[in-house]
């Protein structure tokens, strides 16, 4: 419980990120859907749910599909010290992503 009056501090990108709700936490899934009555809140739920979220999930679902057929063989060419991300604490965003194809 949060205490009246106490501050807190919402991490967007933090959201649908709990091993303990969601299976594979870490991976993009497009597809993923409410599983025993835990909502991923990337869309939002209910009557105020995003009107674009189906369009959003084909959208990306395309494209990752099309760069997978594309250059089948792509991997990630990570530094030594894997991805840096942007000093944004409300999204996770790399600075790069650097790719071999």
């Amino acid at each position: 419980m949060i205490p009246k009056g106490s501050s807190i501090f919402v991490m967007i990108g933090a959201a649908n990120r709990d091993p303990g709700k969601f299976t594979n936490p870490h991976t993009v899934l497009p597809e993923r859907r409410e599983v025993d009555n835990v909502k991923p809140v990337t869309f939002s739920a209910g009557p105020h749910q995003c009107a674009g979220r189906e369009f959003a999930r084909l959208a990306v679902a395309t494209a990752l599909t099309t760069l997978r057929d594309r250059f089948p063989d792509m991997r990630l060419a990570l530094p030594g010290q894997g991805i840096d991300y942007a000093p944004d604490y409300m999204l996770r965003t790399p600075q790069s992503l650097p790719v071999v194809v």
